[in-house]
Order: C-alpha cells, then structure tokens, then sequence
C-alpha cells in the first residue's frame, strides 16, 4: 500500500484515505520490527479543509475546516464525529491490529504492549479555535470544553495491560 501512494499527489482530497493508510501502514511495521520507537504522524492541521465526501469517506461534502468544524449546529456536529469516528477507526484498523500482534522483539507480549500511541488536538473547540479549556455555549447548552487526548497502548508495562478503542 504504501508503495503505491508515492505518485499520489498528497494535497488532493481525494487522495487522503489512501495517503493516510500507507503513512499507517509503514508506522505500524516500522514499530512492529523495531526500525522506530518513536512515530509522530500529523493528519490534519487546525485550517485543514480536506472534503470528506471522497470515495470511501464518511459520506460528509464539503470541506473540513470552514464548513464542518465551524458548524455550531447539531446537523454539523454529527458531520464533525462522523469525520473522526472515520479517522479513529482507520487507525483501529490499519495501526493498532498491526501493533497488536506478537512482539518479535520481546516475546510473550505484543506491540501494543511495549508502545504508546497517544492522540492529541491542538484546539479545544474547532468552531472558537481555542486552545484553553473554558465553558462554551454549543446548541445553546453550557458546555466544558477542553484539549482532548487519547492514550493507548501498555508502555512496555508503565502503563498496564493494552486498551483498544474501537469506534463503531
């Protein structure tokens, strides 16, 4: 897979998925064999406006920064989980069922075990564009907003036994 993404122009929408999988794919065999212990993987940028209506996509038109993630409706809302429900379980699929095999590099454990995978954003509510955790009227409801993150994995045993998050 990952061959066949280097004649795809990256900067084209349609390309993302494919993009996406192949950076995947080559950070989980990367980790798997023990060529990297550390992967950083930016896939969106704050201003990012990929249009996630792309063959395979969630189905949602339209581009990602000014129309999806500035909706302060809850049609838009909806728009905006189901673009990272998309996103997370791509990386459930492609990333950490790889991870989640056999560590050839310490048997009896997997690679999930002995890794962290760690999410993170850098805005706490993409309609407002801050960074700062605070309440928020979203839907006309108060809402506590803040820096989401994501950790998953058993750290080579800091962390305790793997978790996969799954979104279904």
């Amino acid at each position: 897979l990952a061959e066949k993404t280097a004649s795809l122009d990256p900067y084209k929408g349609e390309n993302f998925a494919a993009m996406m999988d192949g950076h995947l794919e080559v950070t989980a065999e990367a980790l798997r064999c023990g060529t990297a212990q550390v992967v950083t993987m930016q896939l969106m940028w704050t201003t990012s406006d990929v249009d996630f209506g792309f063959s395979g996509g969630p189905g949602v038109s339209g581009g990602y920064h000014n129309i999806i993630s500035h909706a302060g409706n809850a049609g838009g809302r909806k728009q905006h989980a189901s673009c990272a429900r998309w996103v997370f379980q791509r990386i459930a699929d492609r990333l950490l069922t790889v991870l989640d095999q056999p560590d050839p590099l310490a048997p009896g454990t997997t690679v999930l075990d002995n890794t962290v995978v760690y999410f993170c954003t850098e805005v706490c509510d993409g309609n407002a564009h801050n960074s700062h955790a605070s309440e928020q009227w979203i839907l006309g409801n108060k809402t506590y907003t803040y820096l989401p993150t994501v950790t998953i994995g058993g750290g080579g045993g800091y962390f305790g036994k793997k978790g996969i998050i799954t979104a279904k």
